[in-house]
């Protein structure tokens, strides 16, 4: 999977990996080496089913001016999630990465800075305690509004509107009412 990846030009997508692979009609077990791949910092995820070759990735952006800023994101924060960083990245460098992208570029920079690295999660401070939705669900304040309370939990933790918005209004992000018994 890798050398195929390696000697293609540009990205390629998985459904192409398999024609490349494929020799029967056997299910293959692409997606588990891919992961793999992509964890082990060998080649990047692009978007969901799209991957290219660690070099190309890199070359995609100026890699000095993503440390300098994340260094810059982590001094303001305790820790800084994958879409606030695509979004302020993109915004700030004129990129038009995606998450994925994003995610597989700051394993490598973490990895470098002694950084603390997690499933949407880094950190300069310390390493991941608990999940985003923990975090944002003991901090919030249930007598202010959402955007209030946005715009108190976004001083400390590095989140995106979009992804404070996806947890908040997830069915198990309920108003705890034995505390008020």
């Amino acid at each position: 999977i890798k050398v195929i990846i390696d000697n293609t030009h540009g990205e390629i997508n998985r459904n192409d990996l398999i024609k490349k692979l494929q020799k029967t009609d056997e299910d293959l077990p692409i997606d588990i080496h891919l992961n793999d791949l992509v964890d082990e910092m060998k080649i990047f995820r692009i978007n969901p089913g799209t991957y290219l070759n660690f070099d190309e990735a890199i070359k995609k952006c100026n890699l000095e001016d993503i440390k300098i800023f994340l260094d810059e994101l982590l001094d303001k924060y305790e820790f800084i999630t994958v879409g606030f960083i695509r979004e302020k990245s993109n915004e700030r460098l004129i990129y038009e990465f995606s998450n994925y992208y994003y995610d597989s570029l700051i394993r490598i920079i973490a990895k470098e800075k002694s950084w603390f690295y997690s499933r949407n999660y880094l950190s300069k401070r310390s390493k991941k305690k608990e999940s985003l939705g923990t975090y944002i669900k003991r901090n919030y304040n249930w007598s202010i509004t959402s955007k209030e309370n946005y715009e108190k939990i976004s001083k400390k933790a590095g989140i995106s509107f979009a992804g404070f918005s996806i947890i908040i209004y997830k069915p198990e992000f309920k108003f705890n009412t034995e505390s008020l018994e």
